[in-house]
């Protein structure tokens, strides 16, 4: 088989499922592989497209995007799909052709130092400079993506690597490494203790809907989520409140309004503190993530945790289950219900554009309507 053969193999084994591209001079041989392989191929019209495309996916299915582009200019226009990614903390697997570097001969076709530009945008840059090291590199970029913080990453893929016959792929890894939940039997202590428990949920918290859900049932705990964490839940849900930037003030008011605010997979960036006006008291915040460097970054807690997210809502689905009815019951589904027309009121309908045929005829009435008209499930 060919090296192009092989990196296709590899990714099949890593769980991919769909890459998303443009095929072009460099890796032509690469896309010729994936009419052979199992992986289903999913061509733009450009880079750009095809980058935000592996971000949408990676964020619809909790899986990173694969994204292929040739080396020089194809790549650079992928950038800003892959600079959203580090800001959202969205996996991304960018594997791009490296740049031509033929000993003696300068001004190679679309050679740039992609090391250098894209540097401030990923987490990781590798380099695939043999087909040996195929499965190798790939597994280890393809864990990077997902580790602590998600984020993009690059695989820079020498040309000869492509094209070069190889020898067939060793077998296929026992499957991927399990996280270990973490000790959270502080966090358990602090929540029995806590009446009042409002929920503050980012993105992070992906892959864990069901169990997020029933804690928030099991706390009576309203559940508030951050711009990006939008859809980890579903927003219909009657404990389930979602504010914005109209309405951060009703907010803060909620907030101050509990003993507990316990923040899972969220960093409070800009977006996800809403302008960072915010307002969480120190004493009574408990800070969850993957990445230790969001810890403490724009908002102290009385506890942080460095940690798997998913794997500690379980854990901490587990503790207060045990503990029964001594856990939550400061909230009551009549408050949390006010909570939410005093969310809707705070955010002033119809003000920007018009909507013919919408009712309310404005944005909120239009997609209200969408709403309404698709399976709850659906992408757009």
């Amino acid at each position: 088989m060919t090296g192009a053969e092989r990196l296709c193999r590899a990714l099949e084994t890593l769980g991919v499922e769909t890459v998303f591209g443009l095929p072009g001079t460099q890796n032509i041989a690469l896309f010729e592989a994936l009419r052979k392989s199992r992986l289903r191929t999913i061509v733009a019209t450009h880079e750009l497209s095809a980058s935000f495309m592996a971000n949408g996916y990676a964020r619809a299915s909790g899986r990173p995007g694969v994204l292929l582009t040739i080396p020089g200019p194809g790549f650079t226009y992928s950038l800003t799909g892959l600079a959203e990614a580090l800001l959202d903390s969205v996996p991304v697997l960018s594997i791009v052709g490296a740049p031509a570097k033929a000993p003696g001969r300068r001004f190679q076709l679309q050679a740039l130092d992609q090391r250098a530009v894209v540097a401030p945008l990923v987490k990781r840059i590798f380099d695939l400079e043999s087909a040996e090291s195929i499965e190798a590199i790939l597994e280890e970029a393809h864990a990077v993506s997902q580790a602590g913080e998600p984020g993009p990453v690059v695989v820079q893929v020498s040309p000869r690597v492509l094209s070069k016959e190889v020898a067939a792929s060793p077998s296929a890894s026992s499957g991927p490494r399990l996280s270990k939940a973490p000790s959270v039997d502080e966090i358990a202590l602090r929540l029995s203790g806590a009446r009042r428990v409002v929920l503050y949920v980012g993105q992070g918290a992906n892959g864990a809907a069901a169990e997020l859900l029933q804690l928030m049932e099991t706390l009576k705990a309203p559940l508030v989520t951050t711009t990006s964490g939008r859809g980890v839940v579903p927003e219909s849900h009657p404990w389930v409140l979602s504010f914005d930037r109209r309405s951060v003030q009703v907010l803060n008011e909620l907030v101050e309004s509990a003993n507990l605010v316990l923040a899972l997979g969220c960093k409070f960036s800009h977006n996800g503190a809403h302008g960072f006006r915010l307002r969480l008291a120190p004493d009574r915040l408990i800070h969850v993530d993957a990445s230790e460097a969001v810890l403490g970054a724009n908002y102290d807690a009385s506890l942080t945790l460095a940690a798997d997210v998913p794997s500690v809502i379980r854990a901490l689905l587990d503790r207060c289950l045990s503990l029964g009815k001594s856990v939550g019951s400061g909230f009551s589904e009549e408050e949390v219900g006010q909570w939410r027309r005093r969310v809707t009121k705070a955010a002033p309908q119809g003000t920007d554009v018009t909507i013919r045929g919408a009712r309310p005829a404005s944005i909120e009435g239009f997609f209200a309507a969408l709403r309404r008209a698709m399976p709850a499930e659906s992408c757009l």
